[in-house]
């Protein structure tokens, strides 16, 4: 399935629990349909104890929300973006002349 939303926009969940809230997409998995966002639906993975980890664990991980339940907000122009950084590192060049 084509998308609209792309790494870097900005986005609205729209349904679900954590309607409403709105963050930056940091990356999609396409097969799975699926965005991860920053900050948003984190949970905590308990491994208990094995020969291999004797002291068991907790690993913080983030899952991703579906994408029928974004609404875009604002869109990253990656032409943009890199001549931005472009720019920014030609005058980092000449600043340390």
């Amino acid at each position: 399935m084509s998308t609209r939303l792309q790494t870097g926009d900005k986005v609205r969940v729209i349904s679900g629990g954590h309607k409403g809230e709105e963050a930056v997409i940091t990356k999609i998995d396409k097969a799975s349909e699926r965005a991860i966002l920053d900050g948003i639906n984190v949970v905590e993975r308990h491994y208990k104890k094995t020969v291999y980890n004797p002291r068991g664990m907790k690993v913080t991980k983030q899952l991703g929300i579906h994408l029928s339940n974004l609404k875009l907000i604002e869109k990253v122009d990656l032409k943009k973006l890199a001549k931005d950084t472009k720019a920014a590192k030609k005058a980092d060049k000449k600043e340390k002349k």
